[in-house]
């Protein structure tokens, strides 16, 4: 008589669910070597949901591409037996590579195990990257990086000479073009992103690398390489001159912006994007991203560029985004808020209620074992058949790996804070999976949760926007 092949499917489900403040997120900019030398540079800035990464070459010898990531973060327990003290879940959104070898992609989903070798070092391990060679194979170490020893930019300013913004935090640097450098017929909107290494001997001096550009060059695009010099100029303002080919641009004064009502991340879904569409902001002083997830048929999108509150409740906003190059585009909403954590944006085309996220994401890891055989396995099919035991939205479920016999399945759920109900339980998800008998048509000869929730710290979502955090694949900036 013969067996029936079993299938082990590991899913990773990111759900909302405020919990005790006992693990802290990992937070700040953190720098590591991106390649086989260290002429291969790397910063990653973690928020509490989200992150963005670039690799920049600050050498001839470095043959990692330069490259811009960014999406969304929630948390899970280490599994049972590891030594790790945190693991997180990411889902990529923004994948900003020239390498045609790359496997991470769009949507792309993975658990990284973080080793925290000390307050301000750490070593994030994943098999995928080790064995694929995209990291070394005990993991890639990151060190938090602090002050410059000289004046840089440290959050959100605007540049009195011409409105644009400059966005700086440890070493990331980005600059938002004006709201009138927009023209419809042309696109001219631009968002640069790009990295500054101070300069031995030379105060104040940063060379710049560019990581990414969109749009049209304007007056206050850096281009590769190139010099600037930063002094303080009373409290709060920053002066800067940039040197490069065109020669000595400045010196230009950089105005430190304050908080406003957005700032912060929020969370709604756009109905107009479909039923399930998950829509998320982060807002910082002026500048902003967006994530849209399963929207208009697409799996994940990102939106990043500059945004102003205007009188009557209007807001007006300038982007690009990831869906073709040089994507540009300048609105005027109308906006409504509904207490401090609750507002809605709307137009012809647009109409979201959001609402302020105030807690971590965090996630499980479910194992089940199925009868079936791997090669009839659709992943899709059993993803849907998820969708519906559970009753919750597909974009909160990831399916990370199969395999035959242990067939692992990791599949992430992005944390819906689109709603300030608690819909979601927990416990009553956990019990649903482990006790069910069929999902679909797939019968379950067991569920167990191998990753569990981790009590994370409540935080408020600040984040010193990167625009850039994404603000562009470099593949889509040509």
């Amino acid at each position: 008589m013969a067996i029936p092949t079993s299938i082990v499917l590991v899913l990773s489900m990111v759900i909302a669910w405020t919990m005790a403040a006992e693990m802290d997120p990992i937070l700040g900019v953190w720098e590591f070597q991106s390649g086989s030398n260290a002429n291969c540079a790397g910063y990653v800035r973690f928020f509490a949901q989200s992150f963005v990464s670039m690799n920049f070459q600050t050498g001839p010898d470095c043959s990692t591409p330069v490259a811009l990531f960014a999406g969304l973060i929630a948390y899970t327990s280490p599994a049972s037996g590891s030594s790790a003290d945190k693991s997180m879940i990411i889902n990529y959104v923004v994948t900003g590579t020239n390498d045609p070898n790359s496997f991470i992609h769009n949507g792309a989903t993975f658990v990284f195990d973080v080793y925290e070798t000390s307050a301000t070092t750490m070593t994030f391990r994943n098999p995928v990257f080790e064995n694929a060679g995209a990291w070394p194979a005990n993991g890639i170490d990151f060190t938090l990086r602090g002050d410059f020893s000289t004046v840089s930019p440290e959050g959100v300013y605007d540049i009195s000479e011409n409105d644009g913004l400059v966005v700086g935090a440890k070493g990331f640097l980005i600059n938002d073009a004006p709201f009138d450098s927009y023209d419809s017929n042309d696109s001219n909107f631009t968002v640069w992103v790009g990295a500054l290494i101070d300069q031995p001997g030379a105060t104040g001096n940063f060379t710049v690398y560019t990581v990414a550009s969109s749009g049209s060059d304007s007056e206050l695009s850096f281009n590769d390489n190139s010099t600037v010099h930063f002094e303080q100029s009373g409290v709060d303002d920053v002066e800067y001159t940039v040197f490069d080919q065109r020669g000595v641009n400045g010196p230009y004064i950089a105005s430190l912006r304050s908080e406003d009502a957005l700032n912060g991340v929020w969370n709604g879904r756009d109905a107009g994007g479909g039923s399930e569409c998950l829509q998320v902001f982060d807002f910082e002083s002026g500048s902003f991203n967006s994530y849209r997830i399963l929207c208009d048929g697409a799996n994940a999108t990102g939106y990043f560029g500059r945004y102003e509150l205007l009188p009557n409740n209007q807001l007006r906003v300038a982007f690009v985004s990831t869906e073709s190059n040089s994507n540009a585009q300048q609105l005027t909403l109308d906006i409504s808020f509904n207490g401090v954590n609750e507002a809605t944006i709307s137009s012809d085309d647009i109409n979201v209620t959001m609402f302020k996220s105030t807690s971590n994401p965090d996630a499980i890891v479910i194992e089940f074992v199925l009868d079936g055989d791997i090669a009839s396995f659709d992943e899709q099919v059993f993803k849907q058949d998820l969708v519906n035991a559970l009753s919750i939205p597909a974009w909160r479920i990831e399916i990370l790996s199969v395999t035959a016999g242990s067939i692992v399945v990791e599949t992430s759920i992005i944390q819906d804070q689109s709603t300030p109900n608690d819909e979601n339980d927990l416990n009553s998800i956990i019990e649903t999976l482990t006790n069910s008998g069929m999902i679909g048509f797939y019968t379950v000869q067991s569920a167990s949760v191998s990753r569990s929730t981790v009590s994370s710290s409540s935080v408020a979502f600040s984040s010193v926007l990167f625009v850039a955090l994404a603000s562009l694949v470099a593949f889509m900036f040509q």
